[in-house]
């Protein structure tokens, strides 16, 4: 009856194990080209990938796009409401590209009003305060 139960728990967790998908995330912008590993499950929407990505290297979801596939030929982004299965994404291994979205209006206007002597005004409801 024991070694019925351990080959039972065996079998359940190999199968749940079967379940989980090592992706690579590399980052456009990186000149080494580093790959991240995430494992999510197979399952998974986009999002999920996207918050596992906010866990591992600490950058917001709704700043990352990410895209599959060679980019000459489909170069769109990965919608937030697709599964892995929906984009393509089958098997452990594969690499999903990960593109950094910066604000660069915002950028520039804190860099115009620091050039120009302005400090920003610090408010304390927790907006973090603004220049202008």
């Amino acid at each position: 009856m024991v070694s019925m139960d351990k080959a039972f728990l065996a079998k359940t967790q190999a199968s749940v194990r079967g379940a989980d998908l090592k992706l690579f995330v590399r980052d456009v912008r990186d000149r080494q080209g580093r790959k991240r590993p995430i494992t999510v499950r197979s399952w998974s929407t986009i999002k999920d990938v996207k918050d596992m990505i906010q866990q591992a290297i600490h950058i917001p979801a709704s700043s990352q796009r990410l895209f599959f596939g060679p980019l000459l030929t489909s170069g769109k982004e990965l919608p937030n409401h697709r599964s892995l299965h929906d984009a393509g994404i089958y098997r452990s291994g594969e690499t999903i590209l990960l593109d950094i979205k910066v604000l660069p209006q915002l950028v520039q206007r804190s860099r115009r009003a620091l050039a120009l002597g302005l400090k920003p005004e610090f408010v304390l409801e927790g907006s973090g305060g603004t220049y202008f």
